[in-house]
């Protein structure tokens, strides 16, 4: 009887060794079946194989939305000075100058001025027929000074010839015959090309 029951255990032991034997054996394959093959440096991405970051080319407008304004500065314009410059300070019609009595259908027209050269290098010339006279009617004639004819009848007559140094002036009266029923005139300074230097409109 002992010699059986030593037999069973031993039997027994030994089945069980062979079923631990054999669980192992399947745990041990399932854990090399599972495991992730380690990866080969040729299988490794490269940089090429990495994709490259897309650039866009879309231009991008700026709005007008929250942009300031273009502010614009006002720029006074200075007009230059007149090279030669005249000034009307008096005037009176009258029929007679001392001894001279104006034609018939005529007036003596007699202004105070006042000429200033202002920008010639070389001298104004004022004669009487570099300043003149000429009506607001279209068409009508001009008229020369006849200062020179009349002056011995004159309080303070321009003596003319004469020329007008650079910032220097002449002061004193001119005298025109005009047409008796005449009232808006214009005044003009004329250089030696007949150009007009100066004018002063009057109305009387």
């Amino acid at each position: 009887m002992a010699t059986q029951r030593a037999e069973l255990l031993s039997f027994a032991g030994f089945c069980v060794l062979i079923i631990l034997a054999v669980t192992f054996a399947g745990c041990t394959s399932q854990d090399a079946a599972t495991t992730t093959p380690a990866t080969s440096l040729s299988q490794q991405a490269t940089p090429s194989s990495i994709p490259a970051p897309v650039h866009s080319t879309q231009q991008l407008t700026p709005t007008t939305e929250g942009t300031p304004a273009k502010s614009e500065t006002a720029v006074q314009t200075i007009q230059p000075m007149e090279k030669v410059s005249l000034t009307i300070t008096a005037v009176q019609k009258q029929k007679t100058v001392y001894t001279s009595t104006a034609p018939a259908g005529r007036m003596f027209l007699v202004l105070n001025i006042t000429v200033k050269n202002n920008g010639i290098g070389k001298g104004y010339d004022l004669t009487d027929d570099s300043i003149t006279l000429n009506y607001a009617k279209p068409g009508s004639p001009t008229e020369k000074s006849i200062t020179t004819r009349v002056r011995g009848g004159l309080d303070n007559p321009i003596l003319m010839p004469t020329t007008i140094q650079q910032n220097d002036s002449r002061t004193g009266q001119v005298v025109f015959a005009v047409a008796d029923a005449s009232g808006k005139y214009t005044i003009s300074l004329i250089d030696e090309k007949g150009a007009v230097v100066s004018s002063a409109p009057l109305t009387l």
